[in-house]
């Protein structure tokens, strides 16, 4: 767990852009509270596990099946998040953690978002525990 903890923060800090959890926040008990949102990046379509979930932690498991590279990005609520390329049969992973609203999935290499590789991810509020 601690390897994937360094590997995450060497992510993190490779994209340059502003973390959603910071790395000292993302410790054992956040990675194993995520809920996990599954895509699959091709070539001329995605595959996104869930559209609309409730507020919290999840984990964005990422891989492209594809035969070009793609990225992925989350944008919302003061989140930019993601990669520049994925190579084909690369995977990755994120831990946000997401508060209510709409976030914009899409893939930033290329024309892949005028293509339909775009879509939009609510997040509600929590129920009442």
């Amino acid at each position: 767990m601690i390897v994937m903890l360094f590997a995450l923060a060497a992510l993190l800090g490779a994209c340059g852009e502003e973390s959603a959890a910071p790395v000292e926040e993302i410790d054992d008990r956040y990675v194993e509270a995520a809920q996990q949102i599954d895509i699959v990046i091709a070539d001329d379509q995605w595959e996104v596990s869930k559209l609309e979930v409730p507020a919290g932690d999840w984990a964005f498991s990422v891989v492209n099946t594809g035969l070009a590279a793609h990225g992925f990005r989350i944008e919302g609520n003061g989140i930019i998040e993601g990669s520049t390329a994925l190579g084909s049969g690369e995977t990755t992973s994120y831990f946000i953690r997401l508060t209510p609203g709409r976030y914009r999935l899409y893939d930033p290499v290329g024309q892949a978002a005028a293509e339909g590789q775009d879509f939009t991810l609510i997040v509600l509020k929590k129920a009442a525990e």
